[in-house]
């Protein structure tokens, strides 16, 4: 894409962003488009921090790092919309660290990742396990686990948002002010994670 095409779909992607979560976006965002898979992963692997076979883009140092020459309009914005959420979200919660399953639901939402998902986890039964989305990255997981794991972690997140978006920044306010996750949590939702996904579940599987 061109880098008119880019700036075009940064700016969907912002106003996505912002009506999905609440949250605004940082200004100024790098983008640093590689011509090819192989040149993108061959950077990565230069610099000591190899990306999965499965990846497109990512994040690093504030920047956007993706290929894709032949991406269309729609498959730009929802790349773009994945990766500025992870910038926005570890922005809104100061640099501090955010759960992965929290981190990668709200990615593939506003990225328009794994629409399919709900439907795929009621038809299947299937759903991680919380100790499974407790993990520093999805990309320790083969392609069939990683699915699993940012399908579960989109539904739950969609589900979570139903509250409004208020909840999401006050846990990201409180995780950036130094409260545990756990504490951020009961604060932000009323509830317990380890309860309330419990009854997530439940309620998925008897969708």
């Amino acid at each position: 894409p061109a880098a008119a095409e880019c700036a075009a779909a940064l700016a969907r992607a912002s106003e996505r962003l912002t009506q999905r979560t609440g949250l605004a976006p940082p200004t100024g965002v790098e983008i640093v488009l590689f011509p090819s898979a192989s040149s993108y992963h061959a950077y990565h692997e230069l610099r000591g921090s190899a990306r999965p076979e499965w990846s497109t883009a990512c994040t690093a140092g504030g920047r956007v790092m993706l290929y894709g020459a032949e991406a269309d309009r729609d498959q730009l914005t929802g790349t773009l919309g994945h990766e500025l959420t992870h910038l926005t979200v570890r922005g809104a919660a100061d640099g501090r660290t955010v759960p992965v399953w929290l981190d990668e639901g709200l990615a593939a939402l506003v990225g328009g990742q794994f629409a399919e998902a709900r439907g795929v986890l009621q038809r299947t039964g299937l759903h991680l396990a919380l100790e499974a989305l407790h993990v520093p990255s999805f990309a320790a997981y083969e392609q069939a686990d990683a699915y699993l794991a940012y399908a579960t972690s989109r539904v739950l997140v969609e589900d979570l948002l139903r509250a409004g978006t208020g909840p999401l920044g006050a846990y990201l306010s409180a995780l950036g002010a130094g409260a545990s996750a756990e504490d951020a949590f009961v604060a932000a939702w009323g509830v317990s994670l380890a309860d309330y996904y419990a009854a997530w579940a439940a309620a998925l599987a008897g969708a």
